[in-house]
Formats: C-alpha cells, structure tokens, sequence
C-alpha cells in the first residue's frame, strides 16, 4: 500500500516536473508571438500542439514512474489516471471561469505568461483525457496496473 501510494505521488511529480521544465523551454525557444496571438493571451494553434504533446510525454513519464514505484500488478496508476482526472477537471473548469487578462503588451515573463494564457474549453477538456491514456501507456510499458504482465 506504501509504494502504490508512493508511485503515485512520484508519477504525478515526474509529470509536474516535466510540464513545468518543457513549457518554460519552450515558451523561451518560440517566445510570446509565437504562443499567443497577436496582442492577447490566447493560445495559438502552434502552443496547442505543444501542449498536448507535452502533457502526454509527461503523462506516460509519470505512468512509467508510479508503475515502476509500486509493486506489480497494483492498482497505482489507475489511482493516478484518477488524480489526473480530478485535478484536470478542476484546471478545466478554473479555465473555463478564468477572467479576460486583458491585452497583451511587451516582452511577458514565463510565469506570467502561463498564469494570463488563454486556452479553449475544449483543450482544457481534452488535457485529463490526453492525461489519462498517457498514464496507462506508461503504466503498460513497465507491466504493471492492469492485471497484465508486460511482454518479454
């Protein structure tokens, strides 16, 4: 029970981890005009892709780690996708209530960036979906949390 709870906790850090350290990068490699649109924070397609991309890296990182923390065959990563689902839902439902920043001037910091992004309900939906399937690829690539043992 101790390691199917450490596995997640460790799965959900790899992934915060990784989000955090690839979106900075990448903010900081295609900058602000390529992220957003032109003088406001919504995101453009480009940004999109990053980050379905990212969060499904970072998702199957993450199952890969809780898997190879619990023991096998445990039920650690479906514990996961949970916590994925909750958090994502509540992201989802933050993103849908979030205020208009208001225009967007100048050269903008990481973090700011990040807190005013603009991102539409149905990418902020999509994110626990991409979470989840990524959690269980992880998972399945260590053999462990559905029932199955890996191939050899």
């Amino acid at each position: 029970m101790v390691r199917a709870i450490l596995g997640v906790i460790g799965g959900y850090i790899a992934m915060a981890v990784i989000v955090i350290a690839a979106f900075s990068i990448a903010f900081l490699v295609i900058g602000p005009d390529s992220a957003y649109r032109p003088g406001v924070f919504e995101v453009t397609p480009l940004w999109i892709g990053i980050m379905f991309g990212v969060g499904l890296v970072a998702a199957i990182v993450g199952g890969l780690v809780c898997a190879l923390i619990a023991t096998r065959g445990s039920k650690a990563p479906i514990a996961l996708c949970v916590l994925v689902a909750i958090l994502g839902s509540f992201s989802a439902v933050g993103a849908m209530t979030k205020e208009d920043p208001g225009p967007r001037a100048g050269d903008i910091e990481v973090f700011e960036a990040a807190s005013k992004a603009k991102q539409p309900v149905w990418v902020a939906w999509s994110h626990p979906v991409v979470g989840i399937i990524g959690v269980l690829i992880g998972a399945r690539l260590r053999g462990s949390g559905t029932g199955e043992p890996s191939a050899p």
